[in-house]
């Protein structure tokens, strides 16, 4: 898939096959970089010799714990925090938002 350089703002959208589109495009986007990031995943592993350094909870509050303030910086999703991103101490859980869609 083509990923356009310049997408159209999301009010400038005139029609849903040109939302479709942008949306395409990021998620083709969020795939390639979540991709590029597991390869950093699975280098890091020659490094890590204990099950304290998988765990590594240090390294999760140091990458997760500027995340409302990043996600401001971005202009991400309003309410999106940490708590959205399963952490090491807790069971991963429910997300806050379940259903995305029309107010019902």
């Amino acid at each position: 898939m083509d990923v356009p350089e310049q997408l159209k703002a999301p009010q400038a959208c005139e029609t849903i096959e040109e939302v479709r589109a942008a949306i395409d495009a990021i998620d083709a986007q969020i795939v390639a970089a979540i991709g590029r990031r597991f390869q950093y995943v699975q280098a890091v592993t020659r490094f890590k010799q204990t099950r304290a350094d998988v765990h590594a909870v240090e390294r999760y509050n140091a990458v997760f714990g500027d995340a409302p303030a990043v996600g401001g910086r971005t202009r991400a999703q309003p309410g999106c925090d940490r708590r959205d991103v399963p952490h090491p101490d807790r069971p991963f859980h429910q997300p806050r938002v379940d259903v995305v869609g029309p107010a019902r």
